[in-house]
């Protein structure tokens, strides 16, 4: 993996920067329920963006790095 750890870094952090671009535009988001309601800040919607990041990145070396060998 030490190959392709700039890759998976450079998708985590991207991740993360649109889940705070996303949090920034969108503002006050939050979840409504029988609960009651809870907002929901940056860090945790910048999580999220980290999460899809890395899975992105799986799936980016999954089938263009081992499918397209020439192509990485």
């Amino acid at each position: 993996m030490t190959q392709n750890s700039g890759k998976g870094a450079a998708f985590i952090g991207g991740g993360a920067a649109i889940g705070t671009g996303v949090s920034a535009t969108v503002g006050g988001m939050g979840l409504v329920g029988g609960f009651g309601g809870v907002a929901i800040g940056m860090a945790p919607v910048a999580a999220a963006g980290a999460v899809v990041g890395t899975a992105v990145a799986t799936i980016f070396t999954a089938t263009i790095v081992k499918c397209l060998p020439g192509m990485s």
